[in-house]
């Protein structure tokens, strides 16, 4: 433990401190009954007064991680430094995803409950936000609360991943996890997703066969889902033998989402040879999308063309009905749970990646016809 205890320049030592400790503890660097040293001993060992030690585990006891027994010492709680075996009752087990009341999510939460909490399990929801530091606040929680295991939707899936240490903490600790929608490059990870690839392919080939020649875009670049629609925009004007019209593809993350379509109406709209039609990277931004070209005196479809993609309750429920392509929403979420249980059900074999792949389909309604 020693050579582990050099704080680092930059923040305040307490806060130092507190991660150190929450370190020692998830590495299993405590004694069996999961002591930490006393006050004097740390002040010494980090070189900071008793009340900086005092300070950084009193905010350890309140958030969870420790608690103190009188005349003994302080202790780590169980449930963080729980590595036994797993067994198939009465599992606890975490969902993180980058939102959990809004669009879709809903109904893949409702999924995953009706094969984990029939069967007896208990859920812990948490939500990113679609922050790297969220997830690293829903992972140590996780860990501090003793899952059993994990169903997770990446966060920012095309960067690299700051908190790649935690998941592989989790595997040292037998913690399976299951990735929704995608998975980070950097990890062996089991999945459970759609063919976005497929799905973009099939919204764009509709399009170009019903005579549009000129189709803009607008995806997401933060998530691996955008990268492969990207890919299945791309490709079906490849298979069509149809120029792709870069100056009319607009990327955005999830920090700049409130402007992409005002930002894609303004440049697209401009251009001497304006689309026809327009591919969004879900029904969410198609929906948002229709409004404001209504706003500038385009109608959908007969002036311009619109897919959206998931088949989400936005998509039938708008004064346009949506073409788009469906998402198994539900069917995703139990296949995830039940992936998640056979994993923790065959320990040999935790480790061997598994892939579910939903087939895409394309829903097709209203918001798209030929070219006038």
């Amino acid at each position: 433990m020693a050579g582990e205890l050099h704080l680092e320049d930059g923040g305040s030592k307490y806060q130092q401190v507190k991660n150190k400790v929450k370190r020692w503890i998830l590495d299993g660097h405590v004694d069996s009954e999961g002591r930490i040293p006393s006050e004097n001993t740390m002040a010494k060992l980090f070189g900071v007064s008793r009340q900086t030690i005092r300070q950084a585990t009193g905010e350890l006891v309140n958030e969870g991680w420790l608690y103190r027994q009188q005349g003994r010492g302080t202790f780590a709680k169980a449930g963080v430094m729980r590595t036994a075996d797993v067994k198939l009752a009465h599992l606890r087990i975490g969902v993180i995803t980058t939102y959990l009341a809004d669009y879709i999510f809903p109904h893949i939460i409702k999924g995953i409950e009706s094969v984990l909490v029939s069967q007896g399990h208990s859920l812990s929801l948490y939500s990113t936000g679609n922050d790297v530091r969220t997830e690293r606040r829903a992972l140590e929680m996780a860990l501090r609360q003793g899952v059993d295991g994990l169903i997770v939707e990446p966060t920012k899936s095309t960067h690299p991943n700051p908190n790649i240490d935690l998941y592989l903490l989790m595997e040292q600790k037998n913690i399976a996890f299951v990735m929704l929608h995608s998975a980070y490059v950097e990890l062996n990870a089991s999945v459970v997703s759609l063919d976005d690839a497929r799905g973009a392919y099939l919204a764009t080939c509709h399009l170009l066969e019903l005579g549009h020649r000129v189709i803009g875009a607008i995806l997401k670049s933060d998530d691996a889902q955008g990268r492969a629609r990207f890919r299945g925009f791309v490709k079906a004007h490849q298979d069509h033998h149809v120029p792709i019209q870069g100056r009319l593809i607009k990327t955005y993350t999830t920090e700049d989402k409130a402007n992409i379509v005002e930002r894609f109406t303004s440049d697209a709209l401009r251009e001497a040879v304006a689309p026809t039609a327009v591919v969004c990277y879900n029904d969410e931004i198609a929906m948002t999308l229709i409004p404001r070209l209504r706003e500038l005196n385009l109608d959908v479809p007969r002036d311009i063309s619109v897919t959206g993609f998931d088949d989400s309750t936005l998509a039938d429920n708008g004064f346009v009905q949506l073409t788009t392509v469906r998402h198994p929403k539900q069917e995703m979420g139990e296949a995830a749970a039940q992936m998640l249980l056979d994993l923790l059900g065959n320990r040999d074999t935790m480790w061997i990646p598994r892939e579910h792949v939903f087939e895409a389909q394309l829903v097709v309604r209203s918001s798209t016809r030929a070219p006038v």
